[in-house]
């Protein structure tokens, strides 16, 4: 825009949108008429250092648009009209990729996860899942094994984060069944 100027500001620690607002020199009426908005405002009342605020202030100073990114998926946008401002969210898409694991335990279920590139968040899960019926801490034999399909979620190619556990299974060993038999 020729009318004013767009401004990048990465929050600090302790940073405030008041303090920003200040450094900006936008006038404190300005924040008021915002927060006043209500609703998806309160988003701005914790900014966590790091994140990235993205404003245009008019020539007069006055806020015409704000963008607040709260995190991969879901950044916050505020945009003026004849009332005051009007919020709401962008959200994006991320892209499901199913992927399997399969593990053996020589000692541990969370050794064998490790080695089975499980993250410690999907590892709990598992060991949530299977809790109530199986004691890992006294009941797992050697070479019993498990089995777990789930979710990676990725945005333009790159990963996110696990998703949810789609399906697990847990193998008891030959010898392992054996023994419950006798």
């Amino acid at each position: 825009h020729s009318d004013g100027k767009w401004h990048k500001v990465t929050v600090k620690s302790g940073d405030s949108l008041s303090h920003i607002f200040g450094r900006l020199d936008i006038s404190p009426k300005e924040l008021h008429t915002l927060m006043s908005q209500g609703g998806d405002t309160k988003t701005l009342t914790r900014l966590h250092p790091g994140k990235e605020l993205k404003l245009h202030v008019d020539a007069t100073g006055q806020l015409q648009h704000l963008y607040y990114t709260i995190d991969a998926l879901r950044t916050l946008q505020v945009n003026r009209n004849s009332d005051g401002f009007v919020t709401d969210y962008i959200e994006r898409h991320p892209e499901r990729r199913t992927k399997q694991a399969t593990g053996t335990i020589s000692s541990s279920l969370f050794l064998a996860a490790q080695k089975s590139n499980l993250s410690d968040k999907l590892t709990m899960e598992l060991a949530g899942i299977f809790g109530w019926d199986v004691d890992f801490a006294l009941d797992i034999r050697k070479d019993d094994s498990f089995m777990v399909i789930y979710d990676e979620l990725y945005l333009n190619g790159e990963k996110l984060r696990d998703g949810d556990i789609l399906a697990a299974e847990f193998i008891r060993s030959e010898e392992h069944t054996s023994e419950l038999q006798s």
